[in-house]
């Protein structure tokens, strides 16, 4: 009663056109290639340069390739595949309704039913990024799904002769706890972070929002003194290849 499901794209694009309707400007398809920390810290584009007075760093996976952080942020993959629409099967199984499903065994399985009927199931493969390298494999498995197929065959075996019509990968960003981390970067203090999703970063994301933003204000009250505040709280990952 007190749940619901949020189709991630469109809360995206939800969010990017309140932001415009605020005035904020949105630069994209713009790397920032280099910050150079300082009292106002430049952020180097290709055709340009950025002085801000505080920078928050919200990359997801790709924030474990700073040293500072790496030490406590390991990547995974995560597979998802999406059959073709077959409501007249899911009805028969009883699946009726959009409830989201989380099979939290030793590797997560998470599945849910669309509106239009297809099923849409990922798996946490477990495969982990070695030195930071995060390369074609966190985009497509190469594999057609194959690892997500036959589990969802085992999950379901009425699914078994239903096409497979899409398969993607992405990266995760976990730390030791399965917990998300905000701080601020140890010699900079007007560089923030958070990171740590986990692969729940829907539901986190207004929390994140409320806890970056008293972290950037300055302010003193229960979301900057929040237990989810500071990397000390976290343990430190052993050094790879371990």
């Amino acid at each position: 009663e007190r749940a619901g499901t949020v189709q991630p794209a469109k809360l995206a694009l939800g969010l990017r056109q309140l932001a415009l309707s605020r005035g904020v400007v949105i630069h994209e398809h713009s790397p920032v290639l280099e910050i150079v920390p300082g009292d106002r810290p430049q952020l180097r584009t290709a055709k340009g340069d950025l002085s801000a007075g505080k920078v928050i760093l919200a990359a997801n996976a790709w924030l474990s390739a700073i040293p500072e952080l790496h030490p406590y942020l390991y990547v995974v993959s995560s597979q998802v595949i999406a059959t073709a629409p077959v409501p007249d099967v899911l009805d028969e199984i009883g699946w009726t309704d959009g409830a989201s499903i989380c099979d939290a065994q030793h590797h997560v399985l998470y599945y849910q039913r669309t509106p239009g009927g297809e099923v849409i199931f990922g798996r946490g493969t477990g495969g982990i990024a070695f030195g930071d390298r995060i390369d074609h494999r966190f985009n497509r498995s190469g594999d057609a799904g194959a690892d997500n197929i036959r589990e969802m065959h085992r999950v379901y075996p009425q699914l078994k002769d239903v096409p497979v019509l899409y398969d993607w990968t992405g990266p995760i960003d976990c730390t030791a706890q399965h917990l998300p981390v905000f701080d601020r970067l140890r010699d900079h203090p007007n560089i923030f972070y958070a990171m740590g999703f986990n692969g729940t970063g829907i539901a986190q994301a207004p929390v994140a929002g409320k806890i970056m933003a008293s972290l950037v204000l300055d302010r003193d009250d229960v979301w900057s003194r929040c237990g989810l505040v500071g990397i000390g709280r976290r343990t430190r990952l052993p050094p790879e290849p371990l």
